[in-house]
C-alpha cells in the first residue's frame, strides 16, 4: 500500500488513556524502535486519502496513531468509496 498525495480532513478523535490500545502501541513502538513513550504521547487520528494497491488508486478513509516527536504510526485502511 502506498499512499498518494497528502491525507485531509484530518480529525483527532482520541488522546492519551482514553485510547484503548495505548499501552500495547507503547510496548510496540519501543520493541520496534527502541524509544519510550508515555501515555499522554499518543493520538489516535483519522483523515482521507488515495492509496495505491497495485494498479489501482482508490479514496480511503485512514486511521493511525501519532506519537509526540515521531510521526504517524500504525495506519489502518478503514474504508473506501466506491
Amino acid at each position: 500500500m502506498q499512499k498518494d498525495g497528502e491525507v485531509t480532513d484530518i480529525q483527532h478523535f482520541a488522546k492519551g488513556s482514553s485510547i484503548r490500545v495505548v499501552n500495547f502501541l507503547r510496548e510496540k513502538f519501543e520493541k520496534m524502535y527502541g524509544k519510550k513513550t508515555k501515555v499522554d504521547d499518543w493520538t489516535k487520528s483519522k483523515g482521507l486519502g488515495f492509496i495505491t494497491d497495485g494498479t489501482e488508486t482508490r479514496f480511503v478513509e485512514l486511521h493511525w496513531y501519532d506519537v509526540k516527536n515521531f510521526g504517524r504510526f500504525e495506519i489502518k485502511e478503514k474504508w473506501e468509496e466506491n
